[in-house]
C-alpha cells in the first residue's frame, strides 16, 4: 500500500469518526431539543416522545451508516472485499441509506400535517431525503459490478 493511500484511508476513518462523535453529542441532545420543541410550542404540546423518535431515527440510522461504511474500507483494507461476505455489506448499506431517506420523509410528512414547516427546514429536508436515497440507488447499481468482479475474481482463483 502506497503512502498516499495509507493517508487516503487514515484520513477518512478520522473524519468517521468525528461524524461518529458528533453523532453520540446530537443522540444525547436529542431529549433535550424535544422538551423545548414541547415547552416553546403548543403545536408540539404532547408530541415529546414523537418528536424524540423522529430526531433519534435518523442519528441512529447515520451512526450505523457509519459503521458500515467502517466494515467495507476494512475489508477493501485486508484484500476482502472480493468476496460474497461484502456483498451482504453493500445491501446493508443500500438499505440503510434508503431507511434514512425515509425518516426524512416522515418528518417532512409530519410537519406539513403540523402545518409547522417553514421553507428553509422544507429544503432541507428534501436534500435529506435525495442524498442517501442518491447513495442508495447508486450503491445497488454498484452491487451489480461488485458481484461480477467477486465471480471473475473466485474464477480467476480456480484457474490458478
Amino acid at each position: 500500500m502506497r503512502g498516499s493511500e495509507r493517508a487516503i484511508q487514515i484520513g477518512t476513518i478520522l473524519v468517521i469518526g468525528v461524524l461518529m462523535f458528533i453523532g453520540l453529542l446530537v443522540s444525547v441532545a436529542v431529549p433535550f431539543v424535544a422538551s423545548g420543541l414541547v415547552d416553546e410550542y403548543s403545536e408540539y404540546a404532547n408530541d415529546f416522545w414523537v418528536i424524540v423518535g423522529m430526531l433519534f431515527a435518523p442519528t441512529i440510522l447515520a451512526e450505523s451508516l457509519l459503521v458500515i461504511i467502517l466494515v467495507l474500507l476494512r475489508r477493501i483494507r485486508v484484500d476482502q472485499m472480493f468476496s460474497n461476505a461484502s456483498h451482504k455489506w453493500v445491501v446493508s448499506l443500500s438499505y440503510n441509506a434508503a431507511a434514512l431517506s425515509a425518516t426524512f420523509v416522515v418528518i417532512l410528512v409530519w410537519l406539513s400535517i403540523k402545518n409547522t414547516l417553514p421553507p428553509v427546514i422544507a429544503l432541507l429536508l428534501l436534500i435529506g431525503i435525495f442524498l442517501p436515497l442518491a447513495v442508495s440507488l447508486v450503491t445497488r447499481s454498484l452491487l451489480v459490478l461488485l458481484k461480477r468482479a467477486t465471480a471473475k475474481s473466485e474464477e480467476l482463483e480456480g484457474v490458478v
